[in-house]
């Protein structure tokens, strides 16, 4: 088995592929079906790798030893399949001086030069850096559209999240995305963040999503979409995912009205907050306040919520102020005149719950 046999396949091509994409998700027996028959090489080698992810714990070298292997024989026989690729670093914990490194010049190259194919590409804790060279030839490098664009970023990131931000400079087109906040974001803001960007010219975004952000980077995230030139009417679809604190609709707020012409699909994603008692439940109302009469072009609204089973939990109670907010948000959605909208979510009942508050909630 550890060669091809140099027997032609009995199968007809069609059949080989069909038996293939019935085993596109078991890696370990499409690779024995490439190793019983050479015709069935080319065949599995567009399953295996069309996703790859390349994760590193050094602070150098790991990328830009990947580049060169995809500049090589044996990774210009793959790359053309890749179409979804994750780099990601070392643990959470890992001090963040020691996590890889990627300069967006060597990023440009792996983009345009080396996968041709790509789709999607996700980024889980690693450094963006940039120098003064990257930034003035980057009017220079070719640009080109994605699918699927998401970042990861913990706090030590959003310390370089300009760099973050001129890399969607490579790009003319992106079908979605996103930024995720990892664990312990309470980074302060630095000013002058969006006058370092260099962007080539306009991008496109046609979904963002915006997920555990907190409050004081919302409004960094969104301005920079707003710049991009996206809600020319590209920009239809709008996610955010809130962290259960008080004020963060109020963030949102200016983009909402500045993108109301053209969001056609708005979802809201809520995150509890867990056990921090000093919450103002309360202000969690401020969804109520949420402009659905500027969407003029609105066609779903979808309001997602989750519980905590323990009654200690403080997020429970924030659920229940969130579900009042979410049953009069759809009172309006319906006077509105919406055609799309609904909820859904997981709801676990406890002491803090009792049915004839959901019956009063409910009606």
């Amino acid at each position: 088995m550890a060669l091809a046999l140099p027997s032609p396949s009995r199968l007809p091509y069609d059949v080989v592929c069909m038996v293939i994409d019935y085993l596109w998700d078991q890696r370990a027996d499409l690779a024995s079906c490439s190793l019983v028959c050479r015709d069935w090489l080319q065949p599995c080698r567009s399953h295996l790798f069309r996703s790859l992810r390349v994760h590193s714990t050094h602070a150098d070298g790991d990328f830009s030893a990947f580049t060169e292997f995809l500049a090589s024989p044996g990774g210009q026989c793959i790359r053309k399949h890749v179409r979804q690729l994750t780099l990601q670093g070392g643990p959470v914990w890992l001090d963040s001086q020691a996590r890889p490194r990627i300069p967006l010049r060597l990023l440009a190259e792996l983009i345009n030069n080396h996968l041709p194919s790509l789709q999607g590409l996700e980024f889980r804790r690693v450094r963006f850096e940039s120098d003064h060279m990257d930034l003035t030839s980057m009017g220079t490098w070719p640009r080109r559209t994605i699918g699927k664009l998401v970042f990861h970023c913990d706090s030590d990131q959003l310390d370089h999240f300009v760099n973050i931000l001129n890399l969607l400079g490579i790009f003319t087109d992106i079908s979605h995305l996103e930024f995720r906040a990892g664990p312990l974001v309470w980074r302060l803001v630095p000013d002058g963040v969006l006058k370092n960007l260099c962007w080539p010219g306009p991008i496109k975004v046609r979904s963002f999503a915006l997920i555990g952000f907190p409050k004081r980077w919302t409004p960094v995230a969104l301005q920079a979409i707003e710049q991009s030139g996206s809600l020319d009417g590209t920009l239809d679809t709008l996610t955010v995912g809130f962290q259960g604190y008080a004020d963060e609709v109020e963030a949102i707020l200016p983009f909402v009205h500045a993108a109301a012409p053209c969001i056609r699909r708005l979802r809201f994603n809520p995150i509890p907050p867990g056990l921090d008692v000093t919450v103002d439940v309360e202000q969690l109302l401020e969804l109520f306040t949420l402009p659905i009469d500027t969407l003029t072009n609105l066609r779903s609204l979808v309001l997602v919520m989750y519980s905590h089973d323990n009654p200690t939990d403080v997020a429970q109670v924030v659920s229940i102020i969130q579900f009042r907010a979410y049953i009069l948000l759809l009172q309006r959605c319906v006077a509105s005149g919406l055609a799309r909208s609904w909820m859904c979510g997981k709801w676990i009942t406890t002491s803090r719950l009792s049915w004839t508050g959901m019956t009063w909630i409910a009606s």
